[in-house]
């Protein structure tokens, strides 16, 4: 099915899919596969992700996206940073005395005086930036077909869900097909539209998880019987199915009285006999889903080569991986629901010490001038010190 509304966006007849479920039942999965069958090779991909640690910060998956688009680092000077959005809208064919007041400020980037700066109305501003933000998106498709994708639509701030609205409205006649997710404890965010499309991921059948199994199996397969209790505790949630597995191939146990009862436990079996690795981990949660190494090496006591090795550890036992961007290095945990295990993993004094070495990370190293306030500032407060 979407196959084919992948061919109708490449038509023009711009295609819009909304997929639901649980944690861990496949949305992510779901998004690289349709990235790797459609976005490698045949569009242009633009990403964005909400955030539970963000939803009150206005437009913040837009204004990620674009940091990560013009490899901004957090040391990156803010002239260089005007100069690298110029380029870039100059390759969109779009103006830059229009577009470059309204999206400087959401940049950290102060106007120089040959800019005339943004309608001085805040209302008539922020209506003029979302119009620009869909404008921009749109002229992605001048040059070849854009798969737009959204992660965790349950976490959108009102000003990126005021975008995506727009932006939903503008893909009508446009070769855009979007594909977003979201936890079902939200209605859809949108209905009634011919090119809109609901999806339910269900939990797979006992059949299914049988056949994950023993595709991620290792050589030496395991008896039937463990493969059954396997089965039968992952209530067909694939990424417990995954996890599990790992877990007991890791312990090279045989016996299905050493399998973890929940994903949960699972995780922290898994976290447990990582060692120092654990650590680094950890600290990681508390940056958040995804983790700097800049940063993740600023706020940690290691040195670089044991910080290293435990990020090397992270990424072969599939709990993290690894992003290489021309600005620098950062870390994401495969999955959110590995961070949050990590994080609670730790006890309420050791978590405040943690959380005030970020903030003074994004202090001290010169993060905080590309860092948003309020991300030093819950840091602190989780740290303990809300006053400051």
């Amino acid at each position: 099915m979407l196959h084919r509304r992948w061919q109708q966006a490449l038509e023009g007849s711009g295609q819009v899919a909304l997929v639901c479920a649980e944690p861990g039942v496949g949305k992510t999965r779901m998004m690289m596969e349709v990235h790797r069958r459609f976005g490698e090779s045949q569009a242009q991909t633009i990403l964005m992700f909400c955030s539970a640690y963000h939803s009150g910060t206005s437009l913040y998956p837009v204004v990620d996206y674009l940091s990560r688009t013009l490899h901004f680092a957090h040391n990156t000077e803010p002239g260089e940073r005007l100069v690298k959005l110029q380029i870039w809208l100059d390759s969109l064919g779009l103006p830059t005395a229009r577009f470059v007041p309204l999206l400087a400020p959401l940049l950290s980037i102060d106007l120089p005086e040959r800019f005339t700066p943004a309608h001085p109305d805040g209302a008539e501003r922020r209506r003029r930036t979302i119009n620009a933000l869909v404008e921009l998106v749109v002229a992605h498709t001048q040059r070849q077909p854009v798969l737009l994708a959204v992660e965790d639509l349950h976490w959108v701030d009102p000003s990126t869900r005021e975008f995506l609205g727009l932006l939903v409205d503008a893909t009508r006649e446009q070769r855009i097909f979007a594909l977003m997710t979201y936890h079902p404890e939200i209605a859809a965010p949108w209905s009634n539209q011919r090119h809109l499309t609901t999806l339910t991921l269900n939990h797979l059948t006992e059949a299914e998880c049988r056949q994950l199994v023993r595709g991620l199996e290792t050589e030496q397969a395991l008896p039937d019987e463990l493969v059954e209790q396997i089965v039968n505790r992952t209530d067909g949630v694939p990424l417990f199915v995954e996890e599990l597995l790992r877990t007991v191939l890791e312990a090279g146990t045989r016996s299905g009285d050493a399998i973890p009862e929940t994903l949960r436990d699972a995780l922290t079996a898994r976290l447990d006999r990582l060692g120092e690795a654990k650590r680094v981990a950890q600290l990681a949660s508390v940056i958040g889903r995804v983790f700097p190494l800049r940063l993740l090496q600023a706020a940690s006591a290691a040195d670089r080569t044991a910080l290293q090795a435990s990020l090397d550890e992270l990424v072969s036992s599939g709990l993290a991986y690894r992003r290489t961007l021309s600005g620098g290095e950062d870390y994401a945990f495969k999955h959110a629901l590995i961070r949050d295990c990590a994080y609670q993993s730790l006890l309420r004094d050791e978590r405040r010490g943690l959380h005030r070495r970020v903030a003074l990370a994004l202090e001290n190293t010169g993060d905080g001038d590309a860092a948003p306030a309020e991300l030093i500032a819950r840091h602190f407060s989780d740290g303990g010190e809300p006053e400051r």
